[in-house]
């Protein structure tokens, strides 16, 4: 018998957040603004404080983004509905709220040293075109969809690290008749399903865990009887920890990723002199078997000054395995056309001609 409960703890700018749950399931939520369908959101985000309480792991939170176009101030109606259900307004949610822009983060950084910090870190993230090459978006507009090489994207073994509540990039894949090996420990369920997905609830880490709730990639290849696949795609988005855990890996194991999309996290932290030697360790140990050929700014945090700097905090980055390839100078200006903001509250980060950087 369906159980349908939940709540809106808070709304925040354009963020609607709370959880629901149906008998401890996954639901999804429906999102009217003025009687007008906006969005269908999984409930699977990790809350800590609802787990044994209104369920049992937890995982039923939910985080609604509202479009920037109903962020003019006006009053609206508002109204969170379990999807699905008879009638459609059972267990609803209705308030009225006055949605306002979200503001840019901005962090500023002063002390004239850390000019080389952010000058290390932008020559590091300095892309080049692959010659005869050319790149299309996989996965959705926004946060969540990454560019790639068009170049064997069919009938592979790919790697996905951290999903949260977004696998349109690997519904994509699927798509493309790929194999899908989906890692999240955050998480109690997928939001959405496929025959091509193997997920497991394990989290990513530089080392296996005894418990097996953490994994190396190493030894999740391995486990998997990949070990003898060099031709695999990596994506990966696991909030920062993506540095220690690529630090970790030998470089024949990096070699196994035709390409490598991520998201990088962290380089706020300039003045951790040691963390920040740990990044540029990760950038150099990747340029050994791969070459950056697109970034793009994570305008969903912080743009940040640093030494007179700017750049930002976070990047979306795509790697192309060197072999068998030829790469060249790129004169494109970043945000290309294939870009889009990961969130359409802000601007999106312009990031110039950064492929001249290093010219």
């Amino acid at each position: 018998m369906s159980e349908l409960v939940g709540y809106v703890d808070s709304v925040v700018e354009n963020i609607i957040a709370g959880w629901a749950t149906d008998a401890g399931g996954p639901v999804h939520l429906n999102l009217y603004i003025d009687e007008v369908l906006v969005s269908r959101t999984p409930a699977v985000k990790l809350r800590e404080d609802l787990k044994g309480k209104v369920s049992e792991h937890g995982c039923c939170g939910f985080n609604i983004l509202v479009p920037v176009r109903y962020c003019d101030g006006d009053v609206k109606d508002v109204k969170v509905v379990f999807s699905g259900t008879t009638p459609l307004t059972h267990g609803a949610l209705v308030f009225q709220y006055r949605f306002v822009p979200r503001q840019p983060l901005l962090a500023s950084f002063p002390e004239p040293f850390l000019a080389d910090v952010a000058l290390n870190c932008l020559k590091r993230l300095s892309p080049m075109d692959v010659v005869g090459g050319s790149l299309v978006r996989v996965g959705r507009a926004g946060d969540g969809g990454y560019i790639m090489l068009d170049e064997n994207l069919r009938d592979r073994v790919c790697y996905s690290l951290g999903i949260n509540d977004d696998v349109a990039w690997d519904l994509e894949m699927a798509s493309r008749n790929c194999a899908i090996h989906q890692y999240d420990h955050t998480i109690e369920f997928l939001p959405e399903t496929d025959p091509a997905f193997h997920w497991e609830r394990v989290g990513i880490a530089p080392a296996s865990s005894a418990d097996g709730r953490f994994a190396s990639i190493p030894d999740l290849i391995h486990r998997n009887g990949h070990a003898d696949n060099h031709d695999m795609i990596l994506k990966c988005d696991i909030e920062g920890h993506e540095w220690s855990c690529l630090a970790a890996m030998e470089q024949d194991d990096l070699a196994r990723f035709s390409q490598i999309v991520m998201e990088i996290h962290g380089l706020e932290r300039v003045y951790e002199r040691e963390y920040m030697d740990g990044i540029y360790h990760v950038f150099d140990k990747l340029s050994v078997t791969h070459q950056l050929v697109h970034v793009h700014g994570n305008n969903n945090g912080i743009y940040m000054v640093a030494g007179g700097v700017g750049m930002p905090a976070a990047y979306e980055v795509t790697y192309v395995r060197r072999e068998g390839h030829r790469f060249e100078t790129s004169h494109k200006s970043y945000p290309t056309a294939l870009d889009e903001p990961c969130t359409d509250m802000v601007a999106d980060f312009y990031l110039g001609k950064i492929g001249l950087i290093n010219v």
